[in-house]
């Protein structure tokens, strides 16, 4: 992995931080189960918590800082109402994904195969990940850290 990180300060504290907190079996703060997408590619789960966020976000307009335990409750019932709704309209309306995320997961998936029958090497398979995720210029995905940290970790 050193080889891939440019000899300077910044690119080694970030280098050590992601070993620290993610990488290491022993000492990480997280397990690797819990941040990793490599199985969620395989089982065509969501890669990210993108819908999660999207929902603790409405969430948090929906309810005032401090309601009052009526109004709290008032909101729970609403909130119950539309979930309700979106329920019943999801089983005749089925939201289809953009075609974008679709050929992303389908090159992910590809990639992992060429990984499992041992094609491409670790370090391969995160750096095409990456390169496979990056939608916009600029716009840079993790995916390939999580990736090859899960393999060589």
């Amino acid at each position: 992995m050193d080889e891939y990180i440019p000899e300077t300060p910044l690119a080694q504290d970030f280098n050590d931080y992601m070993a620290e907190n993610y990488v290491c079996q022993q000492s990480s703060r997280y397990s690797i189960e819990l941040w990793n997408v490599f199985t969620n590619i395989q089982q065509k789960l969501p890669r990210t918590n993108n819908a999660a966020e999207g929902y603790n976000h409405c969430m948090s307009t929906v309810f005032p800082p401090h309601p009052h335990i009526y109004e709290f409750i008032r909101c729970l019932k609403d909130e119950h109402e539309y979930q309700h709704h979106k329920a019943e309209e999801a089983q005749v309306h089925k939201k289809k994904r953009k075609n974008i995320y679709e050929k992303i997961d389908a090159k992910l998936l590809q990639l992992i195969h060429q990984f499992e029958n041992r094609r491409i090497t670790a370090t391969e398979l995160a750096i095409k990940s990456g390169k496979t995720v990056k939608i916009k210029k600029g716009n840079k995905c993790y995916l390939c850290l999580s990736l090859l940290y899960f393999l060589i970790g």
